[in-house]
């Protein structure tokens, strides 16, 4: 390896990037680095490390949108190797028998409520709920089908319902009991064949796009403070 001493350097212009040279020397075809500082390191050509930039290919620093990527989180990883459950055709799946009977309390307290208003309904199928926590309770829509008592050859129809949890201020730590349960409002959409497959909310903020709601104006229905 080329020394300082082979083109007249001093040592103290050893340690530069760019050292001083005596008169007369060629100059260095390579920038001169103390050898006491760099004995490990040999020095070589200076290269470029960022290749051309193609346009056309596919940009390697970034990170890949795969979901199956290994620098992806492990659980965004198991998340979306699990398919997507259509919650529409299956309300619920293995695993939700619990929510299950959550739906068929609220539709039975429902259909207590149209009972005490000399209409008589059976419970034919739970459906999806959806529900807010508010100052006092908690509030919720849900949906069922059910059909007239007595009646083989009555049609099923699809009913909307709102039902509210009520408790003591003194009590806000203290779990909800089904004789808090009370239902506010519950109201038939129609026959469940007439009615179209998407689901409107009708901008309810309680509530996603699994919940079928009445057209706007029912009485003793609450939105919630923002509608569309």
């Amino acid at each position: 390896m080329t020394t300082a001493c082979e083109y007249g350097l001093r040592s103290r212009d050893c340690g530069g990037r760019y050292p001083l040279r005596s008169k007369g020397s060629s100059p260095p075809p390579f920038p001169i680095r103390n050898p006491k500082i760099h004995k490990s390191r040999p020095l070589l050509p200076a290269v470029n490390p960022k290749p051309a930039p193609d346009n056309n290919a596919k940009n390697p620093s970034l990170i890949s949108t795969s979901t199956s990527h290994p620098r992806l989180p492990l659980y965004m990883r198991r998340k979306a190797s699990k398919p997507k459950h259509d919650f529409l055709a299956d309300p619920f799946p293995p695993g939700c028998e619990k929510t299950k009977e959550r739906a068929v309390r609220f539709a039975n307290t429902a259909l207590a409520y149209l009972r005490e208003r000399g209409q008589n309904f059976e419970l034919v199928n739970p459906d999806l709920h959806q529900g807010a926590t508010i100052s006092g309770g908690a509030r919720f829509h849900c949906n069922f089908k059910a059909k007239r008592a007595n009646d083989p050859s009555a049609p099923v129809e699809t009913f909307f319902a709102q039902l509210h949890y009520t408790r003591d201020r003194d009590q806000k730590l203290v779990p909800y009991k089904l004789k808090d349960l009370v239902a506010e409002c519950c109201v038939s959409l129609g026959e469940s064949d007439s009615l179209p497959k998407e689901r409107d909310n009708r901008g309810c903020v309680y509530c996603s796009e699994y919940v079928h709601h009445p057209v706007d104006g029912c009485e003793g229905i609450e939105w919630g403070h923002h509608r569309r």
